[in-house]
């Protein structure tokens, strides 16, 4: 494996669609999240989840969704049209005070 590039911070936008509500957990995710920066966009999807929560005595719950994408994940080099697809990880971690903001 080869890191390309590193990239932190205000130097990437994250854009998070088709959004499915985990009523279990009484949280939403992102089935798709895609990583613009600049000249690369990164595309994972959500095919495979597993959650994990945890229960504090304060409003400080959260549920981690870990998702695997096997083998669809698209990283597109932007003016060069190179598109190369391949397996990713994502974690995505939705706190109590998170869900209640996103609610209001």
């Amino acid at each position: 494996m080869e890191v390309i590039a590193e990239y932190s911070g205000e130097q990437v936008t994250v854009v998070e669609t088709g959004w499915i509500a985990e009523d279990e957990f009484g949280r939403k995710r992102p089935a798709t999240v895609t990583y613009v920066i600049s000249g690369w966009n990164v595309m994972v999807n959500a095919e495979s989840v597993a959650y994990f929560n945890q229960t504090l005595p304060v409003y400080a719950e959260f549920v981690d969704f870990m998702a695997f994408d096997p083998g669809s994940a698209t990283i597109t080099r932007k003016n060069r049209n190179a598109v190369q697809k391949g397996s990713s990880f994502n974690e995505y971690l939705v706190s109590d005070l998170g869900a209640f903001q996103s609610n209001s």
